[in-house]
């Protein structure tokens, strides 16, 4: 006790030994209503439950990979690609190799004359120079051998274009110059077929009758079919077709040769 004049005695207080144990507990903080906040004990049963992943089968994978990546698919390229759906080969008669022209117009000409009658014509495909300039090969292929550009999937003779193999070339020869038949592959992949499908053929026989043609065609009350059938009645053999003579009569015309 501490005495203070003329003051009360103040009686002394021991300090706790331990403040921690006699500071006064704070208080919880008690949950406010707020409208945003979720509440943790609110029913459960609304959360989408996860389902179970299905394991991939054999044939899920194989029609996964099917359709995974069309554009790098290398099978739409082969399908785009014209189609020979059949392997037939057909060894049909061609000029003996070694046979000589004094120039490969001749040759093409007597090989296209012997090709008429054996079903099938020839067509040239390229030509080589000499370094001089000057033809040296004349390369020839069958006129089914180019590559159609539509969509058959299916083998159709009707079309020029199925990729016949057939290919032969002339060369000239030095110092001669003479046209030399060499032969690279003298089988086809169709049957023969009759000289008025093949252009080759068609040309050759205007050619030979424009004469007579352009005779009849100055004559007007003649039709197209009309002059057909007078140049078949002189000439059986002739593979002439009605939009052949129709083609002949329009180019007259534009020439100012007939009304």
């Amino acid at each position: 006790m501490i005495i203070v004049n003329g003051a009360p005695p103040v009686p002394l207080v021991e300090a706790p030994k331990n403040p921690q144990a006699t500071a006064p507990e704070t208080p919880p903080e008690t949950p406010t209503n707020n409208p945003t906040t979720e509440d943790p004990t609110e029913d459960s049963t609304d959360t989408p439950t996860e389902e179970p992943i299905e394991e991939p089968t054999e044939d899920t994978i194989e029609a996964g990979d099917a359709t995974e990546d069309p554009e790098n698919d290398p099978e739409d390229d082969l399908a785009d690609e014209p189609t020979d759906t059949t392997s037939d080969i057909y060894k049909l008669p061609v000029l003996p190799a070694g046979k000589l022209w004094p120039s490969w117009e001749a040759g093409l000409a007597e090989i296209n004359t012997f090709a008429r009658g054996e079903g099938y014509a020839v067509v040239k495909a390229r030509s080589k120079p000499s370094k001089k300039g000057e033809l040296r090969l004349i390369s020839l292929r069958c006129d089914r051998g180019g590559k159609y550009e539509g969509q058959p999937r299916s083998r159709n003779t009707s079309t020029r274009a199925l990729r016949c193999p057939f290919a032969v070339s002339l060369r000239r020869q030095l110092p001669s110059k003479d046209w030399l038949l060499v032969h690279a592959n003298v089988t086809h992949n169709h049957e023969p077929s009759p000289p008025s499908t093949h252009p080759v053929h068609r040309r050759a026989d205007l050619r030979a009758h424009q004469a007579e043609i352009d005779r009849y065609l100055r004559l007007t009350p003649l039709t197209t079919q009309q002059i057909l059938l007078l140049l078949k009645d002189a000439n059986p053999d002739i593979c002439l077709q009605a939009r052949d003579i129709y083609n002949r009569r329009r180019e007259l015309k534009v020439a100012g040769r007939i009304p």
